[in-house]
This record gives structure tokens, sequence and C-alpha cells, in this order.
């Protein structure tokens, strides 16, 4: 193989009076300088000369691939030029890495163990080929390898621009061996530049389907295809049971068993059946999804060693299936990469704006600003994703400094069709006027919460005030009603004394009425005793007359008359006492009848006295009485005057402590309200709205009051 310097060529061409002419050799239309291109010239060219940077994948004169890359330029004339490098498909894609000495897919292929890698146009030429059979430089789509495998693989990639699979069938370039392919269309601005394609080699299949682990003597692994021949090499029938003795004998090497035929249904199942052998072998068996094909898998052991595990192989299979589709994926990534850098950049930039990363952190900024300054269809996208992006930063922006409480920004309309920019600026609107509302609203709020708060407090102190007086009020009530129940006792204690005092007087007056009598019957005896001291008086002088007379006689009669001397002595001694105790018992009758005359006067006054306070005893005891019945009633009136006293005492607590809770429940709103307003102020709205809002509710006189306190907000 040429070394690059020595298969890639460059070539200039020149646009005049609407021809395009060779200013220099061109190896890939086998022409010399000053060549006229004949009409019409490849797309590539025209597509230069229209100020357009690009690659293409293009026949030579000899019908070979090259890759072309191309770019326009001007010489100090102004004259239109384009500059084209050629060079083959094949050394383009096939790269030798530094230090090795094959290329990049030869040694993937190596690495990997396929048997084969192409690389075929999506006319269906292949170019290139690892093993650079019979197959290289044909038409895989239309030539002679068309009805194999490979042809059927390629046309279903190119049809479904996905991955698909070619079963095993023989294929001549390989000696007609039976050959399986995986073809991946490689894409690039929604074309497919190129097919992949992969031989599988049986070598692989057959190292993994025998393995012998687990499987002791008589235990085997195979896959069978939908045609019923083997897909893997049999370990115990090694004549007639191989991928290429069932494909070069169908007869003698299909297996048409029990457990082909359910696996190939899609029936999943282990059970002992007899083998394509004729032998009794516990058979577990399912179906195998190779991209769009089903093949079975069995796995199969004499019952005498139907213990042996079967897992292992299994799960190699899978693993194996898996690390195969996962290499395919790889190599076809990585190959589409080396192609289509400008796509891979653009989806990262998309990427990082599906996840919100705004300044696209993955994005080779160098490599986008190249993909800006193309004027090809890439270069238009590539601007419109910066279009994009700065309108996400834009939108990110108002956003932001919502998100910071910033409504007095301003969200631009980019056109009649920015329904994101027409929602910002809507959300901007309403989130004004709302929180405008509110604000004027919480004012309000606390406003009121602050007079109710007054009133509340001034309420709770009234009702303190009178709950207080209400109870020096029940406190002498409840006095009263003790002082008027004992007024009550003591006026039944008067009037009972009361009556008893006129039952005296009574009895007094009776008695005195008697002692009338008995002064009377006294005053009476008086008289008689007046009359009696008189005659006493009487007698007395006559005695003295006589004790006089009997002296005389005495005298007269001398010595015998001195006996009758001493006795007329006596007796006018006797005489003078008597007539002294009888002016003394005169005197004493007299101030006795003196006395008996006044005490009768006093008896008599006392008497009437008596009769006045029997008669005012009568009046007191009635007056008593009615004093005792309206102090019974006052009492009972106290009483229920006390109850009411009470009641209002209770309503006027709870009032006081609703008042308490009405005053707690004002202030906590009037926080709120300071809280609430404290939130809203952290909101810078928008000024003209919020004069608009607010200059109706201060009123016009206080607009400039406003705007100096707008400020705070």
């Amino acid at each position: 193989m040429n070394t690059e310097e020595e298969q890639s060529s460059s070539f200039l061409t020149r646009y005049v009076n609407g021809s395009y002419i060779l200013q220099s050799n061109a190896r890939i239309f086998g022409a010399a300088e000053g060549t006229v291109l004949d009409s019409p010239v490849p797309e590539y060219i025209s597509t230069a000369h229209s100020r357009q940077r690009g690659t293409a994948v293009v026949s030579d004169s000899r019908g070979e691939l090259h890759m072309v890359v191309y770019s326009p330029f001007n010489d100090a004339s102004g004259s239109n030029y384009a500059l084209f490098t050629t060079l083959p498909l094949e050394t383009a894609v096939s790269v030798t890495l530094d230090g090795h000495r094959n290329d990049f897919l030869t040694e993937y292929t190596a690495e990997y163990g396929y048997y084969d890698l192409f690389l075929i146009h999506p006319e269906g030429n292949i170019f290139y080929s690892v093993s650079e059979e019979s197959d290289l430089d044909t038409n895989i789509i239309n030539g002679t390898y068309s009805d194999s495998s490979l042809g059927e693989a390629v046309r279903e990639a190119l049809d479904s621009e996905t991955l698909s699979f070619g079963d095993f069938k023989p294929y001549a370039p390989s000696g007609g061996e039976p050959a399986a392919f995986i073809a991946q269309p490689i894409m690039a601005d929604g074309e497919v530049q190129m097919v992949l394609a992969l031989q599988l080699a049986l070598d692989r299949v057959n190292e993994i389907m025998q393995e012998r682990s687990g499987m002791g003597e008589t235990g085997e692994s195979y896959l069978v295809g939908p045609d019923k021949l083997m897909r893997s090499d049999s370990f115990l029938d090694p004549v007639n049971r191989t991928v290429s003795a069932s494909f070069a004998r169908p007869t003698q090497g299909s297996v048409d068993t029990e457990a082909s035929r359910s696996a190939l249904q899609g029936v999943t199942d282990s059970k002992v059946i007899t083998d394509y052998n004729g032998n009794r072998v516990l058979s577990s068996y399912g179906d195998v999804s190779v991209y769009d094909t089903t093949w079975a898998l069995i796995s199969e052991i004499d019952e005498a060693e139907v213990n042996q595990p079967l897992i292992l192989l299994t799960g190699l299979i899978v693993i194996s299936a898996a690390v195969l589709t996962v290499i395919a994926i790889a190599a076809s990534v990585l190959f589409a990469r080396s192609i289509s850098q400008p796509i891979l950049q653009l989806v990262a930039g998309a990427g990082n704006l599906a996840v919100g990363d705004i300044s696209m952190s993955d994005l080779n900024q160098k490599k986008f600003g190249k993909i800006r300054k193309r004027s090809d269809e890439l270069g238009v996208i590539g601007r419109s994703f910066a279009d994009l992006a700065e309108y996400q930063q834009e939108k990110t922006e108002i956003a932001s400094e919502i998100a910071a409480n910033n409504l007095q920004v301003e969200a631009k309309i980019s056109s009649t069709k920015d329904v994101l920019g027409q929602a910002f600026a809507t959300m901007l609107e309403s989130l004004n006027g709302v929180l405008l509302q509110v604000n004027e609203t919480v004012e309000q709020v606390n406003v009121g919460a602050d007079q109710v708060s007054q009133a509340s407090q001034e309420l709770s102190q009234g009702a303190t005030e009178q709950a207080s007086s209400l109870e020096e009020i029940s406190s002498s009530v409840t006095e009263i009603s003790g002082q008027s129940k004992q007024n009550a006792e003591s006026s039944g204690e008067a009037l009972s004394l009361a009556r008893e005092a006129s039952e005296n007087a009574d009895k007094g007056s009776q008695q005195m009425e008697q002692l009338n009598q008995v002064m009377e019957r006294i005053n009476a005896s008086s008289d008689e005793i007046n009359k009696v001291v008189k005659v006493i008086d009487d007698i007395a002088f006559q005695i003295n007359l006589l004790a006089l007379n009997a002296n005389v006689e005495a005298a007269r009669a001398g010595k015998y008359g001195r006996g009758f001397a001493v006795v007329a002595d006596e007796v006018r001694n006797l005489a003078n006492r008597s007539a002294e105790a009888v002016q003394e018992t005169t005197q004493m009758v007299g101030d006795t009848v003196s006395n008996i005359k006044a005490g009768t006067g006093a008896a008599e006054s006392t008497a009437a006295q008596l009769s006045s306070i029997v008669e005012s005893t009568g009046k007191v005891a009635g007056l008593l009485n009615e004093i005792a019945a309206a102090s019974q009633e006052q009492s009972l009136a106290i009483e229920q005057i006390n109850e009411g006293l009470s009641q209002i005492d209770e309503a006027t607590q709870s009032n006081t402590a609703s008042a308490e809770e009405s005053a707690a429940a004002s202030e906590e709103l009037a926080g709120q309200s300071q809280e609430l307003r404290g939130l809203v102020s952290r909101f810078r709205l928008a000024r003209q709205r919020a004069q608009q809002a607010m200059l109706p509710a201060l009123g016009e006189s206080s607009e400039e009051g406003y705007d100096e306190g707008y400020e705070d907000y």
C-alpha cells in the first residue's frame, strides 16, 4: 500500500465565463492544467465555487472511490478559484496509528476476532476489506455476490438505516464456507455516508458453544438456525453436524427434533426428549434473538449426567453476544465520530441545553466557533444553535432576576411566535399587579389590625375595670345582703321584744289600775286614820288632863297620894308621849296622805303613760312587723341581685378573656401583616404599575409622598 503522501493529490480550478478550467494537473480526472471540465461538472466543484467548504466521496476516472476536501478562495485580483485535495477513500478511513504496523481497522478485526471487516459505499461498492478476498472492489448490492448474506445485510442496513444481520449462508469469496455478517450504516447529515460490515468468525462461536465446563462426557450445546441447520459445530457429531457439513449435506446435517422445533417457535423449556442421534437426553432449549433472526439454543446431556450445570454456557453465550454487540456499536460510533465531529459538537451543546447547562460547559467553544464560520448547512445550524443559546441565556437572565425578586426587569419578545417571551411578559405583569394589590391589602390589614388591637386592648382594660368594679359591688351587695339578713333577724327580735314590751305594758297598765284603786283605798283609809289620830289626840289630851287632875288630887292627898302622883306622872308622861306620837303620826299620816295623793297622781300619770306606751308599742310592733317583712323581701331581692351580679361578673370575665384573646390575635395579625409586608417588600415592582395601582387608593394629593415611600419597596 502506498503512503498517504503518494496517494493524495491537490488541484486548482477557476470559474471563467460559465466554464470551470483546471489551473493544475488533476489526477482524479486524468486531465492536465488548462483543461475545461465537461458539463455538467461534479456537484462538489460547483459547490466550492459557490463559496462553500466541505467534503465529498466521489469516483475517479477509473471508478475508484476518493474523499475530496474542497474550499473556495480568491487571489489578489478577485478571481473565483477553488482548491481541492483528494485521497483514496480506503486510505482516508484506514488510518495507521503511530508505532503500529497495520492500520486501525485491521488491528481492530484481529483484536476482537472477526473474520473480515468491510467498508462499503452507499451505492454498494466494497472499497475496503481487511482480508482482501474476491469481494473487494465489487458491488455487493447488484454485483456478483448480491444474493449472499452480506448483500442482504447491506441492503437492509441501507433501507432501515439501522444495524442489520445476515444469517449464515455459504459465501463464495470465503471458499464457499457458511458466513454471517453484521452491517451498520454510518450516518451524517441524515444520510448514509458508508456501511461498516463485519464477517463473524465461526471459530469464536464454536469456542463459546463448545465450552466443556460442566458438560460432562455426553453434554453439548449448539445453535440451530431457522432452516434447522447448524449454527455452531456439534461436539458429539463432528462429521455431519458441523456448520460447514450441515450446509453441505442438509439431509444428514439438519437437526429436526422436538427441542429445535419448540425453541424456534419461541418456547423455552427443559424436558427429556430424543436427540438427533436417537438418544434419550435432558434437553434445555430456548430461542436466541440474534438481531432480527431467531436461533435455537439447545443444551443436551444424557439422562445419566442430567445433574450437570447448564447455566454457565447460557451465560457465556449471552455475554458473548452482548460483547459482540457492544464491540460493533463501539466501532460504529468511533468511526462515525471521525467523520461527523461538527454534529457531535452540536449534539453536546444540545445535551447541555437539554439539562439546563446554558453555559454549555461540554461544548468545545473553539470548534464551535469554527462551525459557526462555515458557509454550508452545518454553519447555518451552528449559527442557529448559537442564536438558540443566546435566546436561552437571555431568558435565563430574566428568570434569574425574577428569582432575585426583581420584577422591574423587562421581558423582551423576539417575535410574534416567541411564546416563552410572551409568557415571561405576562407573568411579570401578573406578578406586579398581584403583589401591588397584596401590598395595598397588607397596609389596610395592618391599619385595621392596629385599630382592632387598640380597641381590643381598651375593651380588655374596660372589661378588667368593670370586673373589678363588679367584684367591689358584688362584695358590697354581699355585705348589704348579710346586713339585710341581720336587720331582718334584728327586726324579728325587736318585733318579739316590742310584742313582749306591749304585753308587759298592758300588764303594767292593769297593775297601775290596780295600784290606783289601792291608792284610792289608801287615800280613803288615810282619812279614817286622821280621824283615829284625832281621837287618839283627844284621848291623849283627856289623859293629860286626867293626869293633871290626878297630880292635883295626889297633891291634895299628900303622902297617900304620892304613888298615885307617880302613876299620874307616868300617865301624863305617857299622855305627853302619846300626844307627841300622835303629832308625829299625824304628821306622818299627813305626809303619807300627801305622798299618797302625789303617788296617786303619779300612778294616774304613769297609767296614762303606760296606756300611751301600750298604744305606741302596738304601733312599733306593727312597724317592726312591716320592717321585718320588708327586710325579708329586701334580703331576697339582694340575693337575686347578687346572683345577677355573679352572672354579670362571669360574663365580664369571659368578655375580658375574649378581649384579651382578641387583642392577642390582633397583635399576631399585625405581626403577620408586618411579616407579609416584609416579604412583599423583597420584590422590586415595576414603578409605573406601582403608581397606577397605588394612587387611586392613596388619593391624588399623596402622589408625591408615595413616590418617596415607594423607594422602600
